[in-house]
Formats: C-alpha cells, structure tokens, sequence
C-alpha cells in the first residue's frame, strides 16, 4: 500500500517487486511509477487505486492503459478517474476469468465517446462514425466482437458522477449473471429505471442492496426515489439485506421493502429528516411484516443522529 505525502520521494523509489498479490495506490502517485510497478508484478489479485479528487478532470483517459498487463484480478477499485469505454472493455474483459468485486469510486465518470453498445459487444454506430480509421481499428483489436461476460463479479459498486454517457454503465450489469450485492450512490430517477429493468432480467441472484448517495437537492424531492426501481426490479423475497442512506421514508419505500418481508434479514437505514409520526407509522408496518426474518434493524435520523437499533 501506498499513500506517501512527498510525491517527489515516491517516484525516485527503486522498487524490485515481482510476485506483489495486493496494491493500493493513493492519490499521490504518478501513472509513469505506478505502470512500471504494475507492469513488474502481472500476478496481481487486488488493485484499488485513488486518484485526487481536485485534479480528476486532469486524470487521461489514456492511463486505464496501465492495467492492460494484469489478466487475474479479483477485485478492482478506481475512484476519481476518467474512463473510456473501450478501455475499460479492455481491462474487464482480461480479467473476466477471476474478477468477483468492481468498484467505480466516487468521481468516476465515464467519457460521453467512444460509447459501448447496449450489449457492451461494439461501440455504436454513431461512435463509430465519428472516429478516425486508427482509432476504429484500435477499438476493434481491443473488443472481442462479443457480449463482455463476468461470470464471477459477486459485488459491484457505482458511485459516479453520473452523466448522459453512465447509461452505459447501467448497462454492464447484463454482464454480471452472478452478482449478489450491488452498491449505487447519487444515481437519477432515469438511469435507475434503466438499472433496474437489467437488473431484473440478468441478475437474478441479486440480494444485496446499498444506496450510499450524498445529500443533494435532487434528495429532499418526494419524486426523487431512484432505489425503490431498484429494489422492486428484485424478485419478490429475493433480497436478504437491504441499506439505505440519506433515503426519505416514504409510503412507497415502504411498499417496496415489504415486498421483500419473506426473505428480508437485515435493514439498515439512515433517513432525512421528516415528519417523526409518519415515518414511526411506516418503520411499525415494516417491522410487523417483516418480523419472521429480520435480525438486524437499524434506522438513523439523519439530522438528529439519532440511533435505534433492534435485533
């Protein structure tokens, strides 16, 4: 691990690493450094790497080239970085054999071109058109001209700087047949309705569910709910833990938690505040239904901080 303060010092380090397994590098280290170390050690299993948050719209899309060398990982982290498409295709599809958890850290965003089809086989055809013949050629060496399929990705994290282009990403659960939880922060009604419908149709083992968006305006709007498409894109009683945090508790959430009361063992939630009686009125329906399941419950005022926790 790596997390110097001197960026200077880290860069003249000479390190001989060969057989490293784990790697995690902050903010502070530059991509020449961090490729030749990732380029020495191609056995890596995880590899979660921070950029800096004020420098993100510095970061190049070009520097998702330094994971090109690794073909066994387990477990990816990437936050505040700028992907590109094809890329990531890259990177994904060399490590479909072995990768269980991805994580798109806060501040990721996902380049608006090239864009991948729905089936994350191709680019479009409106990408297509307005690249050059090199950079075609480039993206059809690197996409294998088929689905991408990450048949062992058990758990996904999305935390982006969502945008028009984050359908895409949306669309990459279609590749995630054995996905168990799923980790989503900030994401708009629109895309979250998109989330879902592929959710239902490819993930069908799904049954972990947690929401960690920031406050925002758009979450103090009663139409914003964008995780109950989520949760009611699950198979009724599929869902076994469910946490919500800066989530109104609404009738509808309400609804949606209860259509999830055979199978629902643990609910963690951290509300905005709201009328006390109302949401005491919605948590008792909750619990009373849930009851033959449940093991853990946790409900937070998110103002108040206020705790309860009932087992």
């Amino acid at each position: 691990t790596f997390r110097p303060r001197n960026l200077s010092k880290l860069n003249q380090l000479q390190l001989d690493c060969t057989h490293l397994q784990e790697l995690r590098l902050s903010e502070a280290v530059a991509i020449p450094w961090a490729t030749q170390l990732i380029q020495a050690n191609p056995g890596l299993r995880l590899l979660h790497w921070v950029r800096s948050y004020s420098r993100a719209m510095l970061t190049s899309p070009s520097d998702l080239k330094a994971l090109f060398p690794l073909h066994q990982l387990r477990s990816l982290q990437l936050v505040s970085w700028k992907l590109n498409a094809v890329s990531l295709y890259r990177v994904l599809d060399n490590n479909a054999d072995s990768l269980e958890d991805l994580d798109f850290g806060y501040s990721t965003t996902l380049l608006d071109e090239p864009r991948m089809n729905d089936e994350w086989s191709g680019l479009t055809e409106s990408s297509l058109a307005r690249m050059t013949r090199k950079e075609v050629a480039i993206a059809t060496q690197w996409i294998q001209e088929r689905p991408l399929l990450l048949s062992k990705l058990k758990n996904l994290g999305i935390h982006l700087s969502w945008s028009e282009s984050s359908d895409a990403i949306c669309h990459l659960v279609r590749a995630c047949p054995s996905l168990e939880s799923l980790s989503i922060g900030n994401i708009t009604n629109e895309l979250a309705s998109k989330l879902a419908k592929n959710l239902q149709e490819f993930c069908p083992k799904l049954r972990s569910i947690h929401d960690k968006s920031l406050v925002s305006g758009d979450l103090l709007q009663e139409s914003h709910d964008p995780v109950i498409h989520v949760i009611d894109a699950c198979t009724p009683g599929t869902l076994s833990h469910i946490e919500l945090i800066h989530q109104r508790f609404s009738t509808r959430l309400t609804k949606a938690l209860l259509r999830h009361q055979d199978g629902l063992e643990t609910l963690e939630i951290e509300f905005l505040h709201e009328r006390p009686a109302g949401v005491l009125r919605n948590v008792c329906k909750v619990l009373d239904g849930c009851r033959d399941r449940l093991k853990k419950f946790s409900l937070i005022d998110s103002a108040a901080r206020c705790e309860e926790k009932m087992a």
